[in-house]
């Protein structure tokens, strides 16, 4: 068989793990099967948008019938039309997928200029067919030579990004492609990746460097490109703070090796290699004791390979993407916590003790042996079924919360797999449970009654990370905050089998995550088709039998915890049995009355209204303390279920004020310029698919309506409903942001709505809103429970004077600025968690 491995070359040319694969592939298929393979490159520049078009149509256009089976891995290699293509993909242009929110520019096309409408035309219209290609190449030669767009085309940008989606959406169309692989589960995991419902096989590949042999134990030594994704910042100020006569030893040179070198100075034990050649490399990694590789979310990550492959354990991070892949925390290495802190615990650690360091390093020999080019081109020539097989992220069903999401600075670690493997379903998970628990990440945690810290273990019927609605926002803010105090583990449950595990999700703070068993998804399926509502919290509190591992989770985790909380009543059936020192229950709102509003209060509906009645009357009975939101909800709880109101703490929905930046109005004039949003204005509002948010939705319509000067912007979950359809024009749904595009968001819009009318509790959109600066109109009822006073922190008014009170703001910028000022001054002086957290935790101690 005649194959070609197509790949672009880098304009200027680099070497990375990109070239190793593709010189590793073409040696291995020439030296080692019956096949001949030949390596085709083209010149791809990318500095700029049209030499990255260029390239594009450049691949498009390249004839390889003569070949039998052609290879991809990488941009814009992939436009290769061939009948027989296989993509073994190792990244997309990052700056444009995964890592584009960095960029804090939205993935919504602002209002085009109308030279770019037959552009905007031909994307929507896309559905991945390489018929497009010539129509959508030639409009784009036309608009090159307006220089007046130019603006237009800048990367990165929200139309370059749609184009650039636009074609790796037909290159890669399943009509285009016979089989998809990925270099690691986190490649295969990201979004927007691969086709929706795309079969990805994972399949690691080994360097096309040779094996070192161990030959010592001296010193750190790491091999990266020297610049910011690969963090040698990191492990510089950690090493600093070790005491230690070892050397720190770095190969590698790049555009931040000045600010490296600056960093390191003084400390003559961090020494700089500069470019050193294959056999140098060879020659360190078997002297080394280990090997420490901090990249920020790595595609794979050669370099852990080629240390293990020595003998030699590598300190990362959970948030290292791919790494984590091999790398077995307290087993093959250590994966730390993504500070400076705790890689310098980890450095001590394995300095400390070189004999287990060692012993480490043996085990992680062992554990990548099956990594090598044979089994590489057995499965990757379609001759074996050997790789794993793993759903793409691609599918566009599960958005939130996915393996990899992009880290937030302000909230915590990124969702990284921790020490505890990821357990694909109930069944794993419950053999696992028997197992003796890994090493904690971050040794301060890994045994609370050593440390003299409690231990709180919360019962959630949903995945908290990343929080995206104002339940999980609650959860994982809440519980982050007092992990400063105690070591806090969520145990939550969720629907997608491909996202159980156990993972870090901020520092003391750990998810442990259940698959919902197959029969338990099925019954509520049912139970939504019988109610025409969606009802998966009263299925868990009548199904969760069925999925049998989350109680055996919630035991196990509660035998030698301090406190265990119940977040919502409805995974009662599994705590009824347990007997923990204490036992508390976290009301975020009445359930029962939630529940009525969503299935109402007919005879069909009455039987699970009693089920969620009997559950949270029960844990309003045996509770020690009952945590609720509002005095409000105190006194409704107290009413129903006949409880003292002195056992009720109020704990009122928060926000991380330090994550949220204040817009003052000129920051504000200039986000509405970069967003093109300065010749409207705009009205946001937050919702999830929740049935109060889309009764919001509803009262929004004709409101919008009657003030067709403003558009009305609409984020969140609830833009997926059908209540969104049949709306006036400037009714717009922006889907679900991610954290950076909301917040450019938020510093760009005109003003923040809270149009319901319904619900329990307080809603949390309130107090972001607030902390962002964004003046809001409200309803009395949104309002509720906050301590926000019309007229001085904003603008309160019912559902029929919002197009007069909407009007009148945008009218009084200085009365808007006002209420802006003084609403954030209110939320960081009773709405911050961390003080929340300060109140909870004198209760605790």
């Amino acid at each position: 068989m005649k194959i070609a491995i197509v790949a672009p070359s880098a304009v200027p040319f680099l070497v990375g793990g990109a070239e190793k694969l593709w010189w590793g592939l073409l040696s291995a298929i020439n030296q080692h099967t019956e096949h001949h393979a030949e390596l085709i490159k083209l010149p791809s520049p990318e500095q700029d948008f049209w030499s990255l078009m260029d390239s594009y149509r450049a691949f498009s256009q390249l004839d390889l019938d003569h070949f039998d089976l052609v290879i991809s891995t990488k941009y814009p290699a992939w436009m290769v039309a061939h009948r027989n293509h296989v993509c073994y993909l190792q990244h997309k242009l990052r700056g444009l997928y995964d890592t584009y929110h960095f960029t804090q520019l939205p993935t919504a096309l602002p209002r085009l200029p109308s030279a770019l409408e037959p552009l905007k035309a031909l994307l929507e219209r896309s559905r991945g067919d390489r018929s497009e290609l010539e129509p959508l190449f030639a409009e784009l030669a036309r608009l090159r030579e307006d220089r007046s767009l130019d603006g237009w085309f800048q990367l990165p940008s929200p139309l370059v990004r749609r184009i650039v989606h636009c074609l790796d959406g037909i290159g890669l169309a399943p009509a285009a492609i016979q089989r998809y692989l990925a270099i690691s589960q986190t490649v295969a995991a990201r979004a927007d990746y691969f086709p929706p419902g795309a079969e990805v096989e994972v399949l690691h590949h080994p360097s096309d460097l040779p094996r070192a042999a161990c030959t010592g134990y001296a010193d750190l030594f790491t091999a990266s490109r020297l610049d910011h994704p690969k963090r040698l910042h990191l492990l510089i100020d950690a090493f600093r703070q070790v005491e230690t006569e070892r050397h720190f030893r770095i190969a590698g040179t790049g555009p931040a090796e000045a600010d490296l070198r600056a960093r390191a100075e003084g400390d003559p034990r961090i020494e700089f290699l500069g470019h050193i050649s294959d056999e140098q490399i060879i020659a360190e990694y078997g002297r080394a004791l280990f090997v420490p590789f901090v990249p920020y979310d790595e595609d794979y990550g050669l370099i852990t390979l080629e240390a293990m492959r020595a003998a030699k354990p590598v300190l990362t991070t959970t948030d290292a993407g791919g790494v984590n892949e091999l790398v077995e925390h307290g087993r093959t290495g250590l994966s730390v916590a993504p500070e400076a802190p705790a890689l310098a615990a980890g450095m001590r650690r394995l300095i400390a003790n070189p004999a287990a360091t060692q012993a480490m390093g043996e085990q992680a020999r062992e554990s990548v042996a099956r990594i090598d080019w044979p089994h590489t081109l057995e499965v990757l020539l379609g001759h074996s079924s050997h790789s794993a097989p793993a759903r793409s992220r691609g599918l566009g069903q599960v958005r939130n919360p996915t393996p990899n999401p992009a880290p937030n600075p302000a909230q915590g670690h990124r969702l990284a797999p921790s020490q505890d493997r990821v357990v694909p379903g109930a069944e794993a998970l419950a053999q696992e449970k028997a197992q003796e628990p890994n090493q904690a990440i971050d040794q301060r945690h890994a045994n609370p009654r050593a440390t003299g810290r409690s231990r709180i273990v919360v019962a959630v019927d949903f995945p908290v990370y990343p929080p995206r609605g104002g339940g999980q926002a609650r959860v994982y803010h809440l519980y982050r905050a007092l992990a400063r105090f105690a070591d806090c583990t969520l145990i939550t449950l969720c629907d997608d089998p491909a996202i159980a595990g156990r993972y870090e999700i901020a520092p003391g703070l750990t998810e442990q995550r259940i698959a919902k068993s197959a029969a338990h998804r099925k019954a509520a399926q049912r139970l939504d088709a019988e109610l025409g509502a969606s009802t998966g919290d009263i299925a868990t509190l009548l199904y969760q039998h069925l999925t049998p591992a989350y109680a055996q989770a919630v035991a196990a985790a509660a035998a030698d915890c301090h406190l265990l909380v119940a977040s919502h009543p409805y995974l009662y059936p599994s705590i009824e049995p347990l007997a923990p020192p204490r036992l508390w229950y976290e009301a975020h709102n009445v359930e029962l009355d939630m529940k009525c509003a969503v299935i109402g209060d007919g005879p069909q509906a009455a039987r699970y209204l009693e089920q969620v009645a009997a559950a949270e009357g029960a844990l309003c009975a045996r509770a020690d303390q009952v945590l609720v939101c509002t005095q409000a909800d105190a006194a409704r709880l107290a009413e129903l279920y006949d409880m003292g109101a002195s056992k009720c703490l109020e704990v009122p929905n928060g926000v991380d004020s330090a994550a949220v930046p204040f817009a003052a109005p000129q920051q504000r004039l200039s986000a509405r310029q970069r967003l093109a949003l300065s010749g409207r204005r705009t009205a946001l509002f937050i919702g999830s698919w929740h049935q109060p948010n889309i009764a919001a939705v509803e009262a929004l319509k004709p409101i919008a309506a009657h003030c067709p000067a403003i558009d009305f912007l609409v984020v969140g979950s609830v833009c997926g409903h059908p209540v969104m359809q049949g709306g006036p024009p400037n009714l717009c749904a922006l889907g679900e942001l991610q954290d950076a595009e909301l917040a450019l968001l938020l510093e760009a819009v005109d003003l923040a709505l809270n149009p319901v009318t319904s619900g329990s509790g307080t809603n949390l959109k309130m107090l972001h809103y607030a902390a962002a600066g964004v003046p809001i109109l409200a309803t009395p009822f949104g309002n509720r429970g906050l301590c926000f006073q019309d007229g001085v922190h904003l603008r309160i008014a019912s559902l029929e004077d919002f197009p007069f009170a909407l009007n009148e703001m945008l009218a009084d910028a200085g009365a808007c600025a006002d209420y802006a000022a003084k609403a954030r001054e209110q939320v960081e002086a009773r709405y911050d968690w961390s003080q929340i957290a300060q109140a909870v935790t004198a209760r605790l101690l």
